[in-house]
């Protein structure tokens, strides 16, 4: 049997007084809302997390983007933390992998449903009377193209996958604010785009 040497022993013994502090900096965010530890979470974490995620094949800002959305859950969510349970390290890792995942179901759905839009000649969007004010699927899959990238997914989110702005609120990790605000900025470029002035 080997034997641990003392070495060993006291790395041990440090990285488990690591994994102590990180979970009491976690619990006075979750008991006292103790900002000064939630900013040192932030300091210990953000870095960690952003490599995290980029090690998942996440590109370009997209690590920092889910960084950010990750350490917002650990200061809106520390209630939820149960030190029992897992360690905050453990826990705010699972936050982290539960936003990547949600993030890469989110894109899937939305390819596929431009591909819907792109591919389905039934699809049309009625402008009002008169062959002039209907709109093909192709163009508007290539209209929501011409958006931004989170306007277009609560576009596609509310009006082709049929889900409800607090649904698509929980989906994203975004206030219900944000998602109508989304919306009504991607219709008022969806309008000006087709030339739609009302």
């Amino acid at each position: 049997m080997a034997q641990i040497t003392p070495i060993d022993s006291a790395a041990e013994a440090r990285e488990h007084q690591k994994r102590n502090d990180e979970t009491a900096l976690l619990v006075r965010v979750r008991d006292d809302g103790d900002r000064g530890a939630f900013e040192h979470l932030f300091e210990l974490f953000a870095p960690r997390i952003t490599n995290y995620v980029r090690s998942l094949g996440v590109e370009s800002a997209g690590p920092d983007a889910i960084t950010q959305d990750v350490m917002l859950a650990v200061w809106t969510k520390a209630r939820l933390f149960d030190a029992e349970k897992a360690s905050a390290r453990t826990w705010i890792y699972t936050l982290a992998r539960n936003r990547y995942i949600d993030i890469k179901r989110s894109k899937h759905r939305e390819a596929k449903a431009f591909e819907r839009l792109k591919y389905d000649p039934r699809t049309v969007v009625d402008k009002g009377d008169g062959p002039a004010n209907y709109v093909d699927a192709s163009s508007v899959a290539e209209l929501l193209n011409d958006i931004p990238r989170e306007q277009a997914e609560v576009i596609i989110l509310a009006f082709v996958e049929g889900y409800s702005h607090r649904e698509i609120a929980e989906r994203l990790g975004i206030s219900i604010g944000t998602t109508k605000s989304r919306v009504r900025l991607a219709f008022k470029k969806l309008r000006e785009r087709m030339g739609v002035t009302i």
